[in-house]
């Protein structure tokens, strides 16, 4: 039978209860990552959560009491080349925007923008507010840094993006900005508030209707940046030693998708 991947399984340690039967080892719950083609071979991550913490000491402990037993393999990893080949032809074909968070000291801050040219409507208006060639994303975190950053980005066991909607109405007088207006949908008392403001900001300006998700990040060196930092080591000690420095720094990102259209047509709108 194939079962789909992120299903949740019970597990039910038959011999390993014999050991020691304080540990709930009854019905252990995982999530399937994947299933081989002839459904002989299944890859699990058990769910990590209050549940499970003694469940996964214990495991642990078993792991470390018996290193002399047990055979380490070597993971088989898909080469550098082929991996910034999927790279490059990936980054021409996001549809996010991903920003990324780091923090330095005491403050957290929002300091770099992955960007494709042209750059889409949202983030055209975003550099059109900004200034010194930067842009501004107030109308995104003003007032919202706890909910979009703070809680979100705490490194904990189990965390996993969370998002929202995020509404952006911009009144305008001609071509000039007079006013912008920003709404996460739960500030709606109802569908005909969200479509009374989609109305007036249509009517007035341009809406903007964005998908933000921020979660932590544990280890932003990856294997090609690594790779580079590496490359940079060999023309520029402090270049390499300046851009480590920033990487290690990142605590966590914030994704942004345009979904304008989406919730248009959702609404009955889009005509």
């Amino acid at each position: 039978m194939a079962i789909p991947s992120g299903s949740i399984i019970s597990v039910d340690y038959l011999e390993l209860k014999r050991y020691n039967d304080r540990i709930p080892l009854n019905q252990v719950p995982y999530e399937i990552v994947r299933m081989s083609a002839d459904r002989k071979t299944v890859h699990l991550s058990i769910v990590e959560s209050g549940k499970t913490v003694k469940t996964i000491a214990f495991f642990r402990g078993i792991i470390e009491n018996n290193q002399d037993k047990l055979v380490a393999q070597q993971e088989i990893l898909p080469s550098s080349s082929l991996l910034e080949a999927l790279h490059n032809v990936l980054l021409g074909k996001m549809v996010s925007t991903p920003v990324y968070v780091d923090k330095r000291g005491t403050s957290v801050k929002c300091r770099s923008v992955g960007v494709n040219f042209p750059l889409p409507g949202y983030l055209q208006f975003f550099e059109r507010i900004g200034h010194d060639q930067k842009l501004a994303l107030e109308p995104i975190f003003k007032g919202r840094s706890n909910s979009l950053l703070a809680e979100p980005l705490k490194r904990k066991p189990g965390a996993k993006p969370v998002a929202c909607e995020l509404y952006i109405g911009v009144l305008k007088l001609g071509d000039r900005i007079q006013s912008i207006h920003t709404k996460v949908r739960d500030d709606f008392e109802s569908t005909q508030q969200r479509i009374k403001f989609i109305k007036d900001a249509l009517s007035m300006g341009e809406v903007y209707i964005l998908r933000v998700s921020s979660g932590p990040v544990y280890d932003a060196l990856t294997t090609l940046m690594k790779k580079d930092i590496n490359e940079l080591l060999s023309l520029s000690l402090s270049h390499a030693r300046n851009l480590e420095n920033e990487m290690t720094s990142i605590i966590g990102y914030c994704e942004l998708v345009d979904i304008t259209e989406e919730v248009l047509i959702r609404l009955e709108m889009n005509h």
